[in-house]
């Protein structure tokens, strides 16, 4: 009878070990586990090819003392392999039960009771608490939970870990964290919490979300009204009342270098410019109500502005821009109480009148205007009537295609009351009762979305509310204090918590532009200094992320699993 082939047996996994994280120790029992039946199975076919040696043997004996010898051999061979079957068959037996033990120690943790001495009545496992310094796992049901103290029975109470953090305690040390090997473990790019149920993520980082750069050195006339970009702000446009009524800016990097300032006798409220900046119209206070410059490099010279039938005085144009590809400019001009909006066409530096709406509501009230990033629609909002109306322009036409009134606040009058997100999905409308309405755009339409933001201690107007260029938070400006404060922005809801930067201008704003290219936020104040530049550090996650800029204050308690990687503290705090 012929001899089978030996049946090979399946080499073991990895084994868990003890102090191992969660996952890894989980992952390794589980497979574990999974191979005890697999060696089952094994060991089941080298019984039975063992079997069948012993059969052949038996049946060959006869035959030739030579098979005998063979016999022995083979027989020497089975009972190797039934050793080593043995062995495996202790081993999966004691990793079984170690990965119950974890299994269980998991279950307990994963339902923290809290502070032992604040349990009454009776208890079951799972079930974790933490007594004198340390977090233990129950593992027999007690009647009484106060019958038994953790650490005087360890039939009934056994140690999970122990930990220099009281409850309550603050630590701003990694070093104190990591001290026990315990709770938290250093990762590539993380701290990874071993138990983040006991934890408290209160704040990270040294350094707030935004924060202020150095003032050029140069910065406008008093009474600062407007900015306008260029694509990757390579050159930043600030316009004011007071000479020089407009300042040019280039950048590099973080540093904004004055290059050209313009000083004459008219008073600039807005400016707007192509992408390139190669061509920006600047609306004035009274006569001559708008201008027209070229750029090339740091060049600024006066075009011949687009002709207008305004006059008077008291007329003051409130708002201007091109839209995206430069094809089209228009202005709103406020005449005798009448708001007018104008719609042009250029070609070149000529600007030619195509198009005009001569009534618009608002009466007296100023009127803002924003012009959208990368479609052929215009939005103006009023302070007083209907409080925003949307004109499509593709046509070459001003065709009102969307009225909304004014329900949930009346529009501050400010030329950047309403503003376009860098991606034109929104539109945020800043309001004199100190809320921020934003409105989703898509299919031209304008829908608003419900806000759980309802304002700043005081109601400050709010003048201007701009998303940043990654849509994920968004910079108010106020006439009052806090003056500027950004908050989080996620699909098209303000959320909290808000962050004042640590140098802000004292006076009110008059405009906050997000760079639709860049991190940089630009403002422009009515007081001296009437410029400021700031950087964010977003996308920040408020879930997880706090900036904490006085720690004895420390407040905020969120439970988190991780603290993003960043180059600074992690503040902690022990449940």
């Amino acid at each position: 009878m012929p001899i089978p082939a030996k049946p090979t047996l399946t080499t073991p996994p990895t084994a868990p070990v003890r102090g191992e994280d969660r996952a890894s120790f989980a992952t390794k029992a589980n497979a574990y586990v999974a191979f005890i039946g697999t060696n089952v199975t094994d060991l089941t076919a080298a019984i039975d090819w063992q079997n069948t040696v012993f059969t052949a043997i038996e049946g060959e004996a006869a035959d030739a003392a030579q098979s005998v010898l063979d016999a022995a051999t083979q027989v020497g061979l089975a009972e190797d392999q039934v050793d080593l079957a043995a062995a495996q068959v202790v081993l999966a037996t004691d990793e079984a039960d170690r990965a119950q033990t974890v299994a269980d120690s998991v279950s307990a943790t994963a339902n923290f009771g809290g502070l032992w001495s604040s349990l009454t009545g009776s208890v079951s496992p799972p079930l974790s608490v933490y007594e004198a310094g340390a977090y233990w796992q129950l593992i027999v049901p007690l009647a009484d939970v106060t019958s038994v103290t953790p650490g005087t029975d360890s039939d009934v109470w056994i140690p999970i870990a122990a930990t220099s953090l009281d409850i309550g305690a603050i630590t701003y040390s990694f070093a104190d964290l990591v001290a026990d090997g315990l709770f938290v473990r250093p990762g590539n790019s993380y701290l990874q919490s071993e138990f983040p149920e006991l934890f408290g993520i209160v704040g990270i980082g040294s350094a707030p979300p935004i924060f202020k750069l150095t003032s050029p050195s140069v910065v406008p006339g008093a009474n600062g009204r407007d900015v306008t970009v260029s694509t990757n702000d390579d050159f930043v446009f600030v316009v004011g009342q007071s000479n020089p009524v407009a300042t040019l800016y280039s950048r590099s990097g973080d540093v904004l270098t004055k290059e050209t300032g313009i000083t004459t006798g008219e008073s600039m409220r807005v400016a707007g410019g192509t992408k390139d900046l190669s061509l920006i119209l600047i609306g004035v206070f009274g006569t001559p109500f708008i201008l027209l410059y070229s750029r090339s490099g740091t060049t600024l010279t006066k075009e011949t502005a687009p002709a207008t039938v305004f006059s008077g005085s008291t007329t003051t144009t409130t708002g201007c821009g091109f839209n995206f590809d430069g094809t089209y400019a228009a202005i709103i001009v406020n005449q005798n109480s009448v708001n007018n909006l104008v719609l042009y066409s250029v070609s070149g530096v000529t600007i030619t009148e195509v198009d005009s709406v001569e009534t618009l509501p608002g009466g007296s009230t100023s009127a803002g205007m924003a012009i959208h990033p990368n479609q052929n629609y215009l939005v103006c909002g009023y302070s007083n009537a209907s409080t925003i109306e949307l004109y499509d322009i593709s046509a070459g036409t001003l065709s009102l295609t969307q009225t909304i009134d004014d329900t949930g606040g009346r529009l501050t009058g400010q030329r950047r009351a309403v503003q376009w997100s860098p991606d034109g999905l929104y539109l945020t409308a800043a309001c004199d009762n100190g809320k921020v309405r934003v409105f989703s755009f898509s299919a031209g339409s304008l829908v608003e979305i419900s806000q759980t933001y309802s304002g700043e201690s005081g109601t400050p107007e709010v003048n201007a509310a701009s998303i940043n260029n990654g849509g994920d938070y968004i910079t108010l400006a106020f006439q009052a204090s806090p003056y500027v404060k950004v908050y989080p922005f996620s699909d098209g809801v303000i959320g909290s918590p808000g962050f004042v930067p640590s140098s802000v201008t004292t006076g009110p704003t008059a405009c906050a532009v997000s760079s639709p290219y860049t991190g940089f936020s630009y403002v422009v104040s009515t007081t001296l200094p009437t410029f400021w530049a700031y950087k964010s550090n977003f996308p920040f996650n408020p879930a997880t992320e706090f900036y904490v800029p006085d720690v004895p204050d420390l407040s905020s308690d969120q439970i988190g699993d991780w603290v993003p990687g960043v180059s600074a503290k992690a503040y902690v705090r022990a449940k």
